[in-house]
């Protein structure tokens, strides 16, 4: 089997993977897919524009989480609401049975109590729209306040309790602050201009509102979410309380006297309770812990404050005293749901070992809505509406009776299974799934990795080198390099550092802490097997380190000089010649200072990141691929490691030097699900042909493609022009049903064929080009290079 192509002149021709695959559209939009209409960035939100908008899921908009999160006090100081499990929980003050009160479709969370205790506000998730909702404390069912903008969060009842101040996007220009009118549920907002305003608090008074914004104070920048300002009722501006870095979860909110607000602060480097003098604005740190707290909650009288802490990466109640001292855990003894429940057991094995094994996990229960285990961290793909979680290899849970589905996944190696089960009220019911390899890359000496992961980076889950492994070999990643990198002034897990392997790491599964270095203007790169953190580490503006050096060629000097590598992430997205971002493409380039080049990423338009790398590829430059995420481990809504990948042939067993050796050799491929194997004149990527001088030459190439999904296509492109377009056939298979449909997984090769493309009379290789089928494509749909 093969393919021919024919050329004039003598050249060396260095080959990058040559064909792409076609996949049949299964969903409305990929988990893969963070662009519109091909181009520019946008979220399924649609609030804020380019990557912005992603922080801003990950970080500010509620989640759906296995623990409790939002709490608040009741008016007479007897009870705490909080969310959980995408539900709204009742427990008293003192902890003991959390009752559950809402039920049903849509995510329910940030509930909050009216004045006189009889309603509760709360915003509901349906589904690429955020709603606030109000329901009787006593029961009865909800109803939607709000029908504008597509998102409507952080209610907060008036002192009268005749309206309900919140977050909106219902002025078509970013967050806003807004006030609904019960009466009439209609909305009007209080403050909305070009800056983003968000968590707003009233004061007791009724006269003041606190709340965050990023509008510049005194002629100054602001970085971040901006400061911690207030606003009173028939003025014309509001007045700067407090300059701070923020990082979405500040969550101001009043004390009952006016004297005080509580708020988040990440000044320390960890989440952290503070208190601010209301009137001077002078802050106090209230809580020392370990782990990171959040959602800060006033007693009514002004005794205590409520807040979550995710200590030992598990999100609990815990009170502390508004003077200062030691916080006190409320502690949920039991769950009282608010229908028949049953319990679920469920054990994921290896088809070929018998033995447990890691896995992503889909859990469905009968009532429609996503659960995951207390011990994990459930994790949402926004433009999907799939919310997954991983597990060890053995999980349970209570769930709603009915019944659920389940599915299990494991990389791209592996086939998923799906079934149902049927909770019994008052049972347990117990399930074993099987899962069966395709193919087993490593057999063959091609090992998986993800070039771009960042661990922590300001969301409400303490992830640890174990729960980065775990997530990795849930999704058989072999190589996970961790980035760290800054967020704005402050870097994030620097701690991690070590410049070499991390002790967890396991045979087939590596994990190294990295660097990414964060130059917007000239693209970010990621800095791989450094021995020493590369400083300066990144460019902030209206920060120390605002200066526009040194260039990103200086930066893979010093890389290169510890026996480090380099390579540019997230390329580009945009239109036109070089668009947003890495206008330092083409120096580095020229330079050969790049050892590798992300063609795919979450956060980076693929199409125009491939369109860019064949420039270089056609004019002769060795530009090996690779691919990474670019995911936040611990944001409630982001798609899994690993979900975007590059197999390197390497060496076994495997040896991370020996890999990023041949990463940047150019034995790549990357995909976001096909398993590809290439071949041109026998030799495989990165291998390097040498003609002898001739009219013309005929060079033999094998593409096979191999998916755990359908397949549509496979083309091998040459000089920007399909050479060659297979459709799918299917040569063996086996049935997988999902949902309401049904596909199958199967093996594509290119058959032997003669065909001659005309020389375009330049001296440069013949470079074909692979690029990405995105469009239309759910989150085990892909395309690969």
């Amino acid at each position: 089997m093969g393919s021919a192509f024919r050329h004039g002149s003598r050249y060396k021709n260095w080959f990058a993977l040559l064909f792409i695959v076609g996949w049949f559209a299964m969903a409305v939009s990929s988990a893969q897919d963070f662009r519109k209409d091909g181009k520019v960035f946008s979220t399924a939100y649609g609030v804020l524009p380019d990557g912005a908008g992603l922080y801003m899921e990950g970080m500010y908009l509620p989640p759906v989480t296995t623990g409790p999160w939002t709490p608040a006090w009741s008016p007479d100081g007897r009870e705490i609401l909080f969310s959980m499990q995408g539900s709204l929980w009742r427990i008293p003050s003192t902890g003991g049975t959390a009752t559950q009160i809402t039920s049903g479709p849509g995510y329910d969370s940030q509930p909050t109590w009216s004045p006189d205790g009889e309603n509760i506000a709360f915003s509901r998730d349906t589904g690429h729209a955020i709603q606030i909702w109000v329901m009787p404390v006593s029961g009865g069912d909800p109803h939607a306040v709000t029908r504008t903008g597509s998102v409507n969060v952080d209610p907060h009842w008036s002192t009268d309790g005749n309206s309900i101040l919140c977050t909106s996007s219902a002025g078509g220009k970013g967050f806003g602050l807004w006030s609904i009118t019960l009466a009439g549920e209609m909305m009007e907002p209080v403050l909305q201009d070009q800056f983003q305003n968000i968590s707003p608090s009233w004061s007791p008074s009724g006269k003041e509102i606190v709340f965050v914004s990023n509008r510049p104070w005194d002629g100054k920048e602001t970085v971040g979410t901006g400061g911690i300002w207030k606003w009173s009722v028939g003025s014309k501006e509001p007045s700067l309380l407090l300059q701070e870095e923020t990082l979405w979860r500040t969550r101001p909110a009043w004390s009952p006297d006016g004297q005080k607000v509580a708020y988040i602060s990440f000044r320390t480097g960890d989440h952290q309770l503070w208190l601010l003098n209301s009137r001077s604005g002078n802050p106090l740190q209230l809580t020392f812990s370990g782990s990171e707290v959040f959602e800060p909650a006033w007693s009514p009288d002004g005794e205590k404050i409520v807040y979550v802490s995710d200590a030992d990466s598990r999100l609990s109640l815990w009170s502390i005293p508004a003077v200062g001292g030691e916080p006190s855990p409320i502690k949920i003894s039991k769950l009282q749901y608010q229908g028949a429940s049953g319990h679920l057991q469920v054990v994921v094995h290896d088809a070929a070992t018998g033995h447990d094994t890691a896995a992503r996990v889909y859990l469905t229960a009968g009532d429609g809505k996503a659960y995951a285990p207390s011990n994990s961290f459930e994790r949402y793909v926004t433009l999907t509406n799939e919310h997954y979680f991983h597990t060890s290899g053995r999980f349970e849970i209570d769930l709603p009776a009915g019944t659920a589905s389940i599915e299990a996944m494991k990389g791209f190696e592996y086939l998923p299974h799906k079934i149902s089960v049927d909770i019994v009220a008052g049972e347990t019911s117990r399930v074993e799934i099987t899962l069966n390899r395709l193919v087993d890359m490593a057999a063959q000496g091609w090992y998986s990795g993800d070039s771009h992961i960042h661990m922590n980076y300001g969301g409400n889950f303490s992830a640890t080198p174990q729960s980065l492994l775990l997530e990795a070999d849930g999704e058989d990643l072999n190589v996970a390099n961790g980035l760290l990198a800054n967020w704005n002034t402050r870097i994030m897990d620097r701690r991690y550092f070590e410049g070499k392997l991390n002790a967890n790491s396991k045979p087939n599964r590596l994990l190294y802490f990295n660097q990414e270095y964060r130059y917007s203007f000239p693209g970010h790169l990621a800095l791989l097997n450094l021995k020493n953190y590369v400083y300066p580490s990144d460019v902030v503006p209206a920060s120390p380190r605002q200066a526009l050096y040194p260039d990103l060629a200086q930066v893979l000097d010093q890389v290169h000089a510890q026996g480090g590598v380099g390579g540019l992430v997230h390329p580009f997205y945009g239109a036109g010649f070089l668009p947003r971002r890495s206008k330092e493409f083409p120096v580095l380039v020229a330079l050969k200072k790049l050892d590798f080049y992300d063609v795919m990423c979450l956060w980076s338009d693929p199409y125009k990141s491939a369109e860019e790398w064949y420039r270089a590829l056609n004019l002769g430059f060795k530009l090996p691929a690779s691919a990474g995420t670019d995911v936040m481990t611990n944001y409630s809504r982001m798609p899994a490691v690993g979900t975007v990948r590059v197999y390197v042939h390497s060496a076994t067993p495997l040896d991370y030097g020996d890999w990023l050796k041949n990463l940047t050799a150019g034995k790549t491929f990357v995909t976001n699900g096909p398993l590809l194997f290439f071949k041109v004149n026998r030799q495989e990527p990165g291998s390097e042909l040498v003609f002898p001088s001739r009219e013309s030459e005929t060079v033999k190439v094998e593409a096979e493609a191999r998916s755990i999904i359908p397949m549509e296509t496979l083309d091998i492109i040459q000089d920007r022009k399909i050479a060659d377009h297979r459709p799918y056939r299917l040569a063996r298979c086996a049935r997988h049903r999902r949902g309401k449909s049904s596909s199958t997984h199967g093996l594509l090769r290119v058959c032997s064929y003669q065909s001659g493309l005309l020389h375009e009379g330049r001296r440069s290789g013949r470079f074909a080009r692979g690029r990405c089928s995105f469009s239309g494509l759910d989150r085990r749909d892909a395309s690969g290079h």
